[in-house]
């Protein structure tokens, strides 16, 4: 999938805008019949249409000059896909995603709006945002200081976290891990947490700058970790689970 999604991103912006147009065309079409037999089955393929339209659009954007374009429009289809599940199945769903991608408010200008900033329209009070944070530990990411052309998957350590940032307080809590209700906690810990300040945030990349957070306005829930240990992951075609070698302290 790497290989096919850089090969796509390298083609000229024509030919991918070409691509888009003509994948949503489809999707159209595909979508304005009406069902021959299973309506379950309809329902599911106009929706694989959808989605391979999505992603044609989203890779025809420029790279160099419509990055903040590119993901505005991501976030908004990655919810406007939550609300179609949502909408189908008829019953809770739970969204897995980046903190940054749940939240309600953004935290950089180059990302204007998350995908929880969608769903909160969507759904008032009935989407409830959780952030999680942690003091110190290991995680796995892509090794984003790596001179490869595929970046390598490595287990990063972290923490603890510097003085005035949120992690730093939250970590003086003493509790392994705890739950904060955002919606309800009282003063003076509320107009400590309305206040903007650098927060460690871990995608898909480490190492990654931290971002001013206000973690009142971005979410509802909280849960802090003391220590996280990293995923232990499977043995893979070409490539085996993170060892020594790409161990990296920050």
């Amino acid at each position: 999938m790497l290989t096919a999604t850089r090969e796509f991103r390298n083609r000229p912006q024509d030919e991918r805008l070409d691509m888009a147009r003509r994948t949503r065309q489809a999707y159209e079409l595909l979508r304005s019949q009406a069902p021959d037999g299973d309506r379950e089955e309809f329902d599911w393929t106009v929706q694989h249409a959808r989605v391979i339209a999505q992603s044609a659009r989203f890779y025809a954007f420029d790279n160099a000059t419509e990055g903040t374009q590119q993901d505005l429009y991501r976030d908004e289809q990655m919810a406007a896909n939550l609300t179609w599940w949502y909408e189908h199945t008829g019953s809770k769903t739970v969204l897995a995603a980046h903190d940054g991608h749940v939240a309600l408010v953004s935290n950089s200008p180059d990302y204007p709006r998350p995908q929880g900033a969608f769903l909160r329209d969507r759904f008032g009070a009935g989407y409830l945002s959780v952030r999680t944070s942690f003091g110190e530990g290991s995680f796995v990411a892509y090794d984003g200081l790596s001179t490869q052309e595929t970046l390598p998957l490595g287990t990063f350590t972290t923490g603890p976290p510097e003085p005035g940032t949120n992690e730093y307080t939250l970590d003086l809590v003493p509790h392994p891990v705890y739950l904060l209700d955002l919606r309800t906690v009282r003063e003076p810990a509320r107009q400590w947490l309305t206040a903007s300040r650098p927060t460690t945030e871990i995608g898909t990349v480490w190492p990654a700058p931290e971002a001013d957070t206000s973690l009142l306005m971005s979410s509802d829930l909280l849960v802090h970790f003391h220590h996280v240990d990293a995923a232990r992951l499977l043995p893979a075609e070409g490539r085996g689970a993170p060892d020594a070698e790409c161990r990296v302290a920050t």
